[in-house]
């Protein structure tokens, strides 16, 4: 988040200038407005807030830390979070990302360590399959995250350049959509920190499955992790079902998970159509809320 900090901060002495600017013009626009009747005295009130607002926000690098990059990045998604899940406090996704990775290895290698005989190639060859297939949904939800991270903090730094068309009302849609996007990238954090308590807790119970089970054999222990590969890929699908729904809900465009979700939708109203006209009605009626 450096980077993200070093654009904030050119941003703002960027922007101080242009807010002075901007807000004389808006005092003089407003007063004459005022002046000459064609502006409710009411009106005045707000437009004073307004202005305010944008002035604290732009001219205090404090003031805009504390208000939009801390609480999109780090308040919102940790109380969320923390209140989904039940915990008392939420860790740090890129821990639990560690935590899940090195506790799956460890199982993996126990696995394998049951395999080294001669006659036992077929089983290695096997616990490798199951080893890719369970890392490479851990790698691709781990992307997820982590691309969501860097767009958000591109997302912020770019507040210093666009709060100020929020005094004008031709170009305050701009920051309406900006936030829009700050708020469909939270919702996207907040279910990747559910989504890993999901697998943090799946992945628990079916590692104690196979710890409660010591003396099982060779096939037994396999049949456990592919439990843990089959969770995973489940997750993985939540995860680009979920980024879809968030995204779609701040009004941002639709993700690079949009085909995987239209092609279920597809199947769905495909499925729904051999039930009879109802039940493609009611498919398509789905597909419209979701998408639209």
């Amino acid at each position: 988040m450096t980077g993200v900090n070093n654009v904030i901060s050119g941003g703002l002495a960027w922007a101080r200038p242009q807010v002075r600017a901007g807000a004389t013009l808006y005092v003089l626009i407003t007063g004459y407005l005022v002046l000459t009747g064609r502006l409710d005295r009411n009106v005045l009130a707000g437009r004073i807030i307004r202005i305010v607002a944008v002035a604290a926000l732009l001219t205090s690098a404090g003031t805009f830390n504390t208000v939009v990059r801390d609480l999109f990045l780090e308040t919102i998604p940790t109380s969320i979070g923390s209140a989904l899940t039940g915990a008392s406090t939420t860790s740090a996704p890129a821990a639990q990302f560690d935590a899940i990775w090195n506790a799956t290895m460890r199982a993996a290698a126990g696995v394998l360590a049951e395999a080294t005989g001669w006659t036992q190639i077929g089983e290695r060859v096997a616990i490798r399959l199951l080893m890719a297939a369970t890392f490479i949904p851990l790698v691709v939800i781990f992307l997820i995250w982590i691309v969501c991270r860097v767009v958000m903090g591109m997302v912020i730094a770019l507040g210093p350049f666009l709060i100020g068309l929020w005094l004008f009302d031709a170009t305050r849609p701009f920051v309406q959509r900006w936030v829009g996007k700050l708020v469909s990238l939270t919702l996207v954090q907040v279910c990747t920190a559910v989504l890993l308590r999901l697998l943090v807790e799946g992945f628990t119970t079916y590692l104690r499955s196979v710890q409660n089970n010591m003396g099982a054999g060779l096939d037994e222990k396999i049949a456990s992790f592919l439990q843990v590969a089959g969770w995973y890929w489940c997750g993985l699908l939540l995860m680009a079902g979920l980024t879809t729904v968030a995204y779609s809900i701040g009004g941002g465009l639709a993700t690079s998970f949009a085909p995987v979700t239209a092609g279920a939708a597809h199947y769905a109203t495909a499925a729904a159509g051999g039930a009879g006209r109802a039940g493609k009605a009611l498919a398509a009626g789905a597909y419209r809320m979701v998408w639209r």
